[in-house]
């Protein structure tokens, strides 16, 4: 979950989408838990014995090559859906960057899926076991948050578990909603004005540093900057979700792609989240550019 402060004192629709699920299994630190997920499902692999849990799909188009050295492009191919084109920000997550692109290079991504699908929220997909799961042999990767990286609409972002340990499934911002600051803001002053109220109540129930830190949440919110508040206003995204998950990239183009697949219909997985996509939708490959023809 983002911050269990938060999920605790402030119960709104918003952050509920962190807590509203069945909690994942804290056991299994390296599936991801993305933002508004439901608990991923169980380690996989077999301790002794691993096995990949997930066949991704055989490529039905060559796959082009990679450009060598700075990789600050990444272009992911969409099996009949199209392209679409990030800019990473290494200079935002220099270490999931890194990782990414590993992953590109290696040819990890091809064929794998996007297996959930939430119509303005996101679409997630690329994960190891292709619902989700992280990679059981994944090490050293951790949320990286800036205060630039924003959740906007075409954001590109890093899924991770509750205790913020991330893998390689990544996460693209498809909301469009112009007001979702200003709404999510509401809600934030609304939980304040209510804390404030009963703050000898809620000191007693959770313990005076727990809501003075929810407290000091709420305010850094409140106090978001007015040209990132001005930036939601005009493009729409998911900003509950800052400060909590890796941002390290942004669409450039394609967002026709992302709006397309976020509108196929989908069925509840196996959480009870109405976000399982009917259709395979499948990665036919990702590469990595140093620029754009």
């Amino acid at each position: 979950m983002k911050k269990l402060l938060t999920a605790i004192l402030i119960l709104t629709l918003g952050l509920l989408l962190f807590v509203g699920c069945a909690e994942k299994n804290n056991d299994d630190a390296n599936g991801e838990q993305p933002p508004g997920s439901p608990a991923q499902s169980e380690n996989p692999a077999d301790s002794e014995n691993p096995e990949p849990p997930y066949t991704p799909a055989a490529p039905i188009a060559d796959i082009p090559d990679s450009d060598p050295g700075a990789a600050n492009y990444a272009i992911i191919n969409v099996r009949d859906f199209g392209e679409i084109t990030v800019r990473l920000h290494p200079e935002y997550a220099p270490n999931t960057v890194t990782r990414f692109v590993e992953n590109v290079r290696s040819g990890f991504y091809t064929g794998r899926n996007f297996h959930r699908v939430m119509a303005d929220f996101m679409i997630q997909g690329g994960s190891y076991d292709g619902s989700g799961g992280g990679d059981p042999a994944a090490e050293g990767v951790f949320t990286e948050t800036h205060p630039e990286a924003r959740h906007y609409y075409g954001a590109f972002c890093l899924a991770a578990n509750q205790l913020g340990m991330g893998s390689d499934s990544f996460y693209i911002v498809n909301n469009k909603d112009t007001e979702a600051f200003e709404n999510v803001l509401s809600m934030y002053q609304m939980e304040l004005d209510d804390i404030m109220e009963n703050i000898e109540v809620y000191s007693e129930m959770y313990g005076e540093e727990l809501v003075n830190s929810a407290i000091a949440e709420i305010m850094e919110f409140i106090h978001t900057p007015e040209e990132i508040r001005a930036r939601y206003a005009e493009v729409g995204g998911a900003p509950f979700l800052d400060g909590g998950y890796t941002v390290f990239g942004y669409t450039m183009s394609g967002f026709d792609v992302i709006d397309a697949i976020s509108a196929v219909p989908v069925v509840m997985n196996p959480f009870g989240e109405p976000s399982q996509p009917v259709q395979d939708i499948i990665i036919e490959w990702i590469i990595v550019k140093t620029s754009l023809d």
